[in-house]
């Protein structure tokens, strides 16, 4: 019995020992296989590092120029824009109150830059702003924006307002006065630009007062009506 007693544990032993190292073997692996996962999720290799800023490079070299061409393109449209919209509210108002209602687009016979353009009520009509005159809009262009009469067109002159400034009047009618003192004949041109000297020319129809846009062509030396003949 003793003897069969030495041999169950000696069994019972080697089984003990046999399943626990096959538990150690195990404990083992999982182990490693979370160090490997921690490891994994603690962050990026240098070599994907490097694939990541080399790729950010490459984007940012192809895209920024393409930013810059579009910043220019809208900056200057967003001038045009509002120096539409301040003569689409000067003839408005004239209509709306029955006034006369005067726009000093340009403060004289050179372009310049930051320039305001002011609408206002001429009831007067000495197409003079003064002291107690209502004022109806005022459209602040930016410092790197001209603005200034069209050279390219000769006869083309915008309506003579008080001294050097030139601009379009707009009687109770809605009528405009763009083109020296005469109403429905001819057009007045004011030309706005930047400091690539991108040129977009507004023509505004003397007596429906509409507006038409054109951009300077430098290849071909004259105005075209496509705006896509841009500098940068």
């Amino acid at each position: 019995m003793t003897v069969r007693w030495a041999c169950n544990m000696i069994v019972l032993t080697y089984q003990m020992g046999t399943e626990f190292a096959v538990m150690k073997c195990h404990t083992d692996h999982n182990l490693q296989t979370a160090d490997n996962r921690r490891d994994r999720q603690r962050g990026f290799t240098l070599v994907e590092l490097l694939v990541v800023v080399t790729i950010i490079g490459l984007i940012a070299a192809i895209g920024m120029p393409n930013l810059h061409r579009a910043a220019i393109r809208a900056d200057l449209l967003q001038e045009v824009k509002m120096v539409r919209q301040g003569l689409a509210v000067a003839r408005m108002q004239a209509i709306k109150s029955s006034r006369r209602v005067a726009v000093a687009l340009i403060p004289g016979d050179t372009a310049q830059p930051g320039h305001t353009v002011v609408a206002w009520v001429d009831d007067a009509e000495d197409k003079a702003l003064s002291p107690g005159d209502e004022v109806v809009g005022e459209w602040y262009l930016g410092v790197k924006t001209l603005i200034g009469p069209d050279d390219t067109a000769a006869g083309w002159s915008l309506a003579d307002l008080q001294g050097t400034q030139a601009g379009v009047i707009f009687l109770p009618s809605g009528i405009a006065i763009a083109h020296g003192t005469d109403i429905g004949i001819g057009f007045g041109s004011v030309v706005i630009s930047d400091l690539k000297n991108n040129r977009i020319r507004l023509l505004i129809a003397a007596g429906a007062g509409t507006v038409r846009e054109q951009m300077w062509d430098p290849e071909h030396a004259t105005w075209s009506d496509a705006i896509k003949h841009w500098r940068y």
